[in-house]
């Protein structure tokens, strides 16, 4: 991997891997995760992915991309760890000129954007602002899904975390494309920018074509984060017309990220993990049960789809395996690890999962590749991962319940 510091919080990373045929390309603006400005970020990407100011409808945007590298252009919203991640992403045939073209078509979105009288197009933006309304009120049509955000936003409230990726429905109403303008010059002057190219290239030509990514002054305000404090467990109850209930459960743990990756594989990660044995196969009281890192917050989530009448079972279960989980075999560790190395191994095949294990490895303070990831997991010592739930507690617990 070439890393190039292209100008003050500009950066690109170059994966050259001759195995593919093309090239993947996500220029990707970094923004800190904040309740006020999550709304607005969400439409200006949005708005921004409609037309440029030389390419001022999707129409025409999309056939230039088409003519210009082969392809089309997403931009995306996304929500990772702390971070919202405004992405423009692209893959090509590395022929011609595909690459660069597709960068200059990617600079000009994000760079040129199409302004009528000193805001966005007013259609574009009322567009957009319906859509991303539709967007976050359909968040409760999947409650598995609902359920996650409900105990994220309780577990992580004030934290950045703890902030709904796609943005507020009741925020959407006050934004203008006057004021969606200002909020986009104000990104421009302070996201970080993170450029990664992965696949086949001329590593020399890349790197002449990334220069014309500086754009001038460029700076960050320091930004303050602080985890919540919890000595007990809290619980959160919400009824709703639901034929299943959702539980989910929050842990935070002072592991490092690889530890902790090892553990949730032993005890939620799949079909033959802990949670999965002793909750569903044994006792037979989960349609479902499953648990996930938080990496930033050094935290899992444990899902599980039951009936209300088996709450207090089920968690009591769940304690249980946490409190004895220093217990776990040595066949259990190293079967974890060859689970998650499979996992990295895979990913080395896919241009886009690369592109986002490498964007994770930034957001983490830590830049590498899937092969780097593997070898990390490998030299996991099984200590660290027996102590990964030592002095932890659950967190919050959210039940979404059954009406009665």
């Amino acid at each position: 991997m070439k890393i190039l510091n292209i100008n003050k919080g500009i950066r690109g990373y170059i994966i050259d891997d001759d195995k593919f045929r093309g090239c993947s390309i996500a220029v990707v603006l970094r923004l800190p995760l904040k309740r006020e400005t999550v709304t607005r970020n969400a439409l200006i990407v949005n708005v921004l992915g409609l037309g440029s100011k030389n390419y001022p409808s999707p129409m025409q945007l999309n056939r230039a991309a088409e003519e210009m590298f082969g392809g089309g252009l997403e931009c995306v919203n996304v929500k990772k760890g702390d971070s919202q991640l405004l992405e423009f992403y692209a893959e090509v045939i590395n022929k011609d000129d595909n690459i660069k073209n597709a960068l200059y078509i990617m600079r000009e979105v994000i760079f040129n954007p199409l302004i009528e009288n000193g805001g966005f197009r007013k259609d574009y933006t009322e567009r957009e602002k319906t859509a991303l309304r539709l967007s976050i009120n359909s968040i409760k049509d999947d409650k598995r899904e609902y359920a996650k955000t409900r105990l994220t936003e309780e577990m992580f409230g004030g934290e950045p975390f703890g902030v709904f990726g796609d943005g507020y429905a009741e925020d959407i109403e006050k934004i203008t494309p006057e004021t969606l303008y200002d909020g986009y010059r104000d990104i421009i002057k302070t996201a970080e920018i993170d450029i990664i190219l992965v696949g086949n290239m001329c590593v020399e030509n890349v790197c002449r074509y990334l220069a014309e990514f500086d754009k001038g002054e460029r700076y960050f305000p320091e930004e303050s984060v602080s985890a919540n404090k919890v000595t007990e467990t809290r619980r959160i109850t919400e009824d709703m017309d639901i034929t299943q209930g959702k539980l989910c459960m929050g842990v935070r743990t002072c592991a490092d990220y690889y530890p902790l990756l090892a553990a949730n594989e032993i005890l939620g990660g799949g079909s033959d993990s802990r949670l999965f044995m002793n909750v569903r196969e044994k006792e037979g009281l989960c349609y479902y049960i499953t648990s996930s890192v938080v990496r930033c917050c050094k935290s899992i989530i444990i899902q599980a789809g039951i009936s209300k009448k088996d709450l207090d079972r089920v968690i009591e279960i769940i304690c249980r395996e946490l409190r004895e989980f220093y217990n776990v075999s040595d066949e259990e560790i190293e079967g974890a690890k060859r689970n998650i190395i499979k996992h990295y191994t895979a990913s080395e095949d896919v241009l886009g999962s690369i592109s986002d294990f490498c964007m994770g490895g930034i957001l983490g303070g830590e830049v590498y590749l899937p092969k780097d990831g593997a070898e990390k997991i490998k030299n996991t010592a099984a200590a660290d991962v027996r102590n990964v739930f030592k002095d932890t507690f659950p967190d919050t617990i959210y039940f979404l319940r059954e009406r009665d």
